[in-house]
């Protein structure tokens, strides 16, 4: 479910371009630093509110040899859970400090205990990214508006359909929901199988017609099943292998 959090970013992204940088005469222009001040908000938020009220790992804090700290902070997850924390961690209980494990390093990774299993997580996490946010960048280049140089002016400006890349994004919800509803029956790997492929289909067939005189309404609908497929896809990987 956090990923729906990633979505609302993402359409927040969008609506903040659209203020700050969209442009009625259709020459794009705006002004960026706004965007880029805009953006930087939920950020700032984000680091106060964890600051503030995140707890810190119980077990880093075992680890450190801070149990009474780790032993609070378990039992007020488990009143936030409904459950009463004294029935859950009694009075009379204590946290067993854990042994100081071995520092590792990089290198540990192409032992031959990890070498096989990290070459195929790098494998997949690389092309399930450059498959993300390759489509993306492909679906804003085809919602993108050139105009020409002005006058006064010697380079030329971009605006884009900011209402077809919002629909797009927010199809990122749609896919969530799917993998929730259906990944534990249909499989991670059959789901994984199933979306990247159609995934893959929708951005071809996007990028071609593109090209041609195909109207918007069917280019939002190929843009809309991409995102949907996708990130269906990704979070199913992310489940799989983080």
């Amino acid at each position: 479910s956090i990923e729906y959090f990633w979505t609302i970013g993402c359409l927040f992204v969008v609506v903040a371009a659209y203020a700050t940088l969209h442009s009625t005469d259709g020459q794009g222009g705006g002004n960026w630093r706004a965007f880029i001040g805009i953006c930087t908000i939920p950020c700032i938020v984000s680091l106060i509110v964890g600051y503030c009220y995140v707890p810190e790992s119980a077990r880093w804090l075992s680890a450190e040899g801070q149990s009474a700290q780790a032993l609070n902070v378990m039992r007020e997850a488990a009143q936030a859970n409904g459950h009463d924390p004294l029935v859950i961690f009694p009075a009379n209980i204590r946290i067993q400090q854990e042994e100081s494990e071995k520092d590792a390093s990089i290198a540990d990774l192409f032992t031959p205990t990890w070498r096989e299993i990290t070459f195929r997580l790098w494998g997949t996490w690389c092309f399930f990214s450059f498959g993300y946010y390759g489509t993306l960048l492909a679906i804003t280049r085809v919602f993108e508006k050139h105009a020409e140089p002005s006058d006064d002016s010697n380079s030329a400006s971009y605006d884009f359909d900011y209402g077809a890349i919002f629909l797009s994004s927010s199809a990122e919800l749609v896919g969530t929901t799917l993998v929730i509803l259906l990944v534990d029956e249909a499989g991670r790997i059959s789901t994984q199988v199933v979306c990247y492929s159609l995934a893959g289909i929708s951005v071809c067939l996007l990028c071609v017609l593109a090209e041609s005189n195909t109207s918007r309404t069917l280019l939002m609908a190929l843009g809309f099943a991409a995102r949907v497929f996708e990130m269906g896809a990704t979070c199913t990987t992310w489940v799989s292998t983080a």
